[in-house]
């Protein structure tokens, strides 16, 4: 079993900008090594032509493409996603982050989109790649609306992780950690908390 995952990280006020990294990534990266499921990125930083998309997608030959965006690069998934169905016929296209959580009814609208996750996605993730790898159903796991025969299936949401220590250290290898953005400038990021202190009206 194998994902790619691809992180729009797009800024268009900042010279020679590398990108920083994505918590939510890493740290799903790190759950699916544990379990033996193989990773990659795609990590866009700079404007992806047609051909740059496609070889990534080609060369990495994912069983698994799954999306992590906010709602920052939320118009450029339209776009993306089916470049994604066309590089891989066939494959499952999962999209989570802060957009797919705040209008699942708009991302899951999204054509070649098979699955999106609401809210956090240890738990589920891993279920719906181990799911995929055996080839079994994926459409009763929680925290996932899934998309079968044009029809879209709205999974409750799980519990909270309660327990932050079971969760490994993230895959910060994943990224090209010595040339992001903040790293060139002398700057660690951390996340010291889980979830959101301010409440978005928009």
């Amino acid at each position: 079993m194998r994902v790619l995952f691809i992180f729009p990280d797009l800024a268009s006020d900042i010279t020679n900008y590398t990108g920083v990294t994505s918590y939510g990534v890493t740290l799903l990266s790190a759950l699916c090594k544990r379990e033996g499921i193989e990773t990659d990125l795609l990590h866009i930083t700079i404007e992806p032509t047609r051909e740059s998309f496609r070889e990534k997608i080609q060369s990495s030959q994912p069983d698994l493409i799954a999306f992590s965006t906010n709602s920052h690069y939320a118009r450029r998934l339209p776009e993306w996603t089916v470049w994604a169905a066309e590089d891989a016929p066939g494959v499952p296209i999962a999209v989570g982050g802060v957009h797919a959580t705040l209008v699942p009814d708009e991302v899951i609208e999204l054509p070649h989109v098979t699955h999106i996750c609401i809210g956090e996605g240890e738990d589920a993730f891993l279920e719906l790649c181990h799911a995929l790898d055996k080839g079994q159903d994926t459409s009763k796991i929680r925290n996932l609306w899934v998309k079968v025969d044009g029809q879209v299936i709205k999974n409750e949401q799980r519990a909270l992780v309660s327990d932050l220590d079971s969760l490994p250290d993230p895959d910060y290898g994943l990224f090209d950690f010595a040339n992001l953005y903040p790293v060139r400038r002398g700057l660690f990021p951390f996340i010291m908390s889980r979830g959101c202190a301010f409440r978005c009206t928009y």
